[in-house]
């Protein structure tokens, strides 16, 4: 892993909206915490997408083992998973919590985030997103496993062709089938439609 990979892999847009998409589904389990107040104002920080916060996971995750290995010079994300990058996120949590906090939750440092005492303000909506899905790759019939936030009022599937057997099982996840007769073999974007919007997924399902 080389200098130039971590720092050209920070500043890549796709790869900032996938840390931060994982950085708000982690942030969602501390939330509240009574024994980790500073994990738990960091989960707010996070949650209204508070831009030092954001990007210090991102120059966390772009400095983890193996995450930048062979992004330079081909600039491809397929050689970073989801997987790799909520793992990162997961093991940056407490090191950034304690950034920004002291374990009572009081902001140390110049922390930029609300004095104590200070109106925190309303969080804002998580817009949905999809982090990942399973399998990979399928035929007719294959069932997809869509993971993501914000994904309840999914009203459509498609990947290659609007997918059967839609089932939303709850915020973070939907199941679907790929069509049959199934389209050409290829790669395809995976893509959810929510309130008659399209979200695509960072990486694309082989039609196999």
């Amino acid at each position: 892993m080389s200098y130039a990979d971590i720092a050209a892999l920070a500043k890549d847009e796709a790869f900032q909206e996938r840390v931060k998409v994982s950085a708000t589904i982690d942030c969602q389990t501390h939330l509240d915490d009574p024994n980790r107040a500073d994990w738990s104002n960091l989960a707010y920080d996070t949650l209204r997408g508070a831009d030092h916060v954001m990007d210090t996971f991102i120059r966390f995750v772009a400095q983890t083992t193996g995450i930048a290995d062979g992004y330079l010079p081909t600039i491809d994300q397929t050689t970073i998973t989801d997987e790799a990058i909520s793992t990162a996120v997961d093991a940056a949590y407490p090191i950034i919590a304690s950034l920004w906090y002291n374990p009572d939750g009081t902001p140390w440092g110049g922390a930029m985030h609300p004095p104590v005492g200070e109106e925190v303000p309303p969080i804002e909506e998580v817009p949905p997103a999809i982090t990942s899905f399973d399998p990979i790759s399928g035929g007719a019939d294959t069932l997809v496993t869509i993971i993501g936030v914000g994904l309840t009022n999914t009203a459509r599937v498609n990947i290659g062709a609007d997918c059967g057997n839609l089932t939303v099982v709850d915020d973070t996840q939907v199941t679907c089938t790929i069509a049959n007769p199934r389209p050409s073999k290829g790669f395809y974007d995976v893509i959810v439609e929510i309130n008659a919007i399209n979200y695509t997924a960072a990486t694309q399902f082989q039609i196999t």
